[in-house]
């Protein structure tokens, strides 16, 4: 039975032709031989004593959030104390992360797709046509248009005057901070079916580290493009295309040295970030990025089942399976809790330390979420399919 049963993957064919596919609909099929229909629903939500209470501390209307059937995801960013978010009709808000006001609003009169992605000053969102947008922090000024080679899903960064874009052909590309001039492009191998999807670019001390489609890990010199290292820490497997599919979704995590990386039947690996050495590897296939805390690597498998992985070792140290086929996001850090939302707009509230839940919070009028969760100490933020993004906070009982 397939990795993806009960998780929405959408699947792109690069060449000769584009087609987008629904790989729960073909894990559905596959299953249908020796699978009943009860096993193929949404797991039924139990019941526990709640141990925490998440309550709304404020919420704002940002807007549309695309179309579902095309998997767009408009995540927002956090920068210091302001929240930037965009719809997919084409507002951009900034908003306080404090108190939810909008501090400014603009309209780019373009159609929008893609993570929202902030640094240096600028904020960055990309259009349905392939370009790459770039605003004043401060006000929401528009500061440059440049042109991409593709549609870009992913984040782009920014870090000592340069910019750097993933596109979902595989390129990845180096624009001057100040005007968006062109400065580098570095062309990723990319194989014919893949995710519907890209990891974000992460920037260090000159360096940008790329999770590529092809299952490699790449390191490169943010300011003249020239690669430092390359590492592959996935190989494709299977006799189908569609078995053989390996991506990354989530955005690195880099910490320190130590760089995690995590894909779509793929491995969770902890790689050296200046030598791109492998330090530990685990099978576990993911479409989301990775959360921490505690010392601790929190993940969300594609069969939904959560999981904590000891950060040293990758050591297993819990995984919580109630929640299958709820399609989950990727999972938060709040205080001592992980934090996953499922299609019906729940919020669940796991236990750092064991897995077990510890509350649950419903989003009303959510239309689920498809969108990254942000935490920190106290307060957990969502941006929900419907376009509203909800600051929860956190109360211990």
């Amino acid at each position: 039975m397939s990795a993806a049963l009960g998780k929405k993957i959408l699947v792109t064919r690069t060449m000769p032709v584009r087609i987008i596919l629904s790989a729960l609909f073909l894990s559905l099929s596959a299953c249908s031989w020796f699978s009943s229909d009860d096993e193929l629903k949404p797991a039924k939500l139990v019941s526990f004593k709640s141990t925490a209470d998440l309550d709304r501390k404020w919420s704002n209307h940002i807007g549309t959030q695309g179309d579902k059937e095309l998997y767009i995801r408009l995540a927002p960013v956090i920068a210091g104390d302001v929240i930037y978010a965009a719809s997919a009709s084409g507002k951009v808000k900034a908003i306080d992360r404090n108190n939810g006001d909008t501090l400014w609003h603009i309209k780019t009169h373009s159609s929008l797709m893609g993570a929202v992605g902030a640094g240096d000053g600028l904020v960055f969102v990309s259009t349905v046509d392939g370009i790459l947008i770039a605003l004043q922090q401060e006000d929401g000024k528009e500061v440059w248009r440049t042109n991409l080679t593709s549609e870009m899903l992913a984040a782009a960064q920014a870090s000592n005057s340069i910019v750097v874009a993933q596109t979902i052909d595989g390129k990845i590309a180096g624009f001057d901070r100040s005007n968006g001039a062109s400065l580098w492009q570095y062309s990723a191998s990319v194989p014919s079916l893949t995710l519907r999807s890209s990891a974000s670019p992460v920037m260090s001390n000159e360096v940008t580290y790329i999770a590529s489609t092809s299952g490699k890990v790449i390191a490169l010199n943010s300011h003249t493009g020239l690669q430092l290292w390359e590492q592959q820490v996935a190989v494709p497997e299977g006799r189908t295309e569609l078995e053989r599919i390996i991506d990354f979704d989530g955005k690195p995590l880099l910490l320190g040295n130590d760089l995690y990386v995590s894909g779509y039947q793929s491995n969770v690996t902890l790689l050296d970030k200046n030598t791109g050495k492998i330090q530990w590897s685990e099978k576990i296939s993911t479409t989301g990025q990775p959360a921490y805390g505690n010392g601790n690597l929190y993940l969300t498998q594609t069969d939904d089942t959560v999981v904590a992985l000891k950060m040293a070792t990758g050591r297993r140290l819990w995984e919580n399976n109630q929640l299958s086929r709820r399609q989950l996001t990727s999972p938060a850090v709040i205080g001592d809790y992980v934090a996953v939302v499922d299609f019906d707009g729940y919020v669940h509230l796991l236990n750092q330390s064991d897995g077990q839940f510890a509350d649950r919070y419903s989003l009303w009028f959510s239309e689920g979420v498809r969108n990254t969760l942000f935490g920190d100490d106290n307060t957990l933020y969502i941006l929900a399919n419907s376009g509203k993004l909800t600051a929860l906070v956190l109360d211990k009982n």
